[in-house]
C-alpha cells in the first residue's frame, strides 16, 4: 500500500540545512510531528489553500447525500477520523531513528483524497492534497532542528 508521507528523505535534506548538526531524531520527532500537524490543519482550515490552490469544491450532489447522512458539509471530514489521523499527534505515522523520522498517514481515503482518483480514464474524486513539503514547513522544521542542535530551551 503507498503511504502520503513526509519522509526520511525530507528530513535528511533539511539536517543538511543545518551543517550537519548532531540531532536525535528520537527527542526532536515528535515536535517535528507538531509542527507538520499544525500546517496539516491549516490545510483542512483553508480548504486546501495553505499549500496553494484551494480544494476542489464538493458536487450539490454530494453535499446533500453527506447531510441527508448526517455528516458534515466540509470536503474530506465525514466521520473525522482520517482528519484526527493526519491533524492531531502523534499522526497516524510518526516513527524516528536516530536520525530520520517519517510523518504522514496510510489510510486509504486519505491517499485517494490526496492524489484523486480516476474510473476507467475519468476523474472520480479531483485532487484535494493534505500534505506537501512547503518551504514554509522545511523552515519551521529548519528553526526547529537548529534550536535542538544548539541546545536552545524555551523560557516558561
Amino acid at each position: 500500500m503507498k503511504n502520503l508521507e513526509y519522509d526520511a528523505k525530507a528530513l535528511r535534506k533539511l539536517k543538511r540545512r543545518l551543517d550537519n548538526a548532531q540531532l536525535d531524531m528520537l527527542k526532536v520527532g515528535p515536535k517535528v510531528g507538531n509542527v507538520v500537524a499544525r500546517h496539516i490543519r491549516r490545510q483542512f482550515a483553508t480548504k486546501g489553500a495553505h499549500f496553494g490552490t484551494p480544494w476542489k469544491p464538493l458536487k450539490p450532489a454530494t453535499i446533500k447525500e453527506k447531510v441527508s447522512k448526517g455528516f458534515p458539509r466540509a470536503p474530506l471530514v465525514r466521520t473525522g477520523g482520517m482528519k484526527i489521523g493526519v491533524t492531531k499527534t502523534p499522526l497516524d505515522i510518526e516513527w524516528f531513528t536516530n536520525t530520520s523520522g517519517h510523518f504522514g498517514t496510510d489510510r486509504q481515503t486519505a491517499i485517494w483524497q490526496h492524489g484523486g482518483t480516476k474510473r476507467n480514464g475519468k476523474r472520480v474524486i479531483p485532487p484535494r492534497p493534505i500534505l506537501r513539503v512547503t518551504r514554509e514547513i522545511e523552515d519551521d522544521v529548519v528553526a526547529l532542528l537548529r534550536k535542538q542542535a544548539l541546545g536552545i530551551r524555551r523560557r516558561r
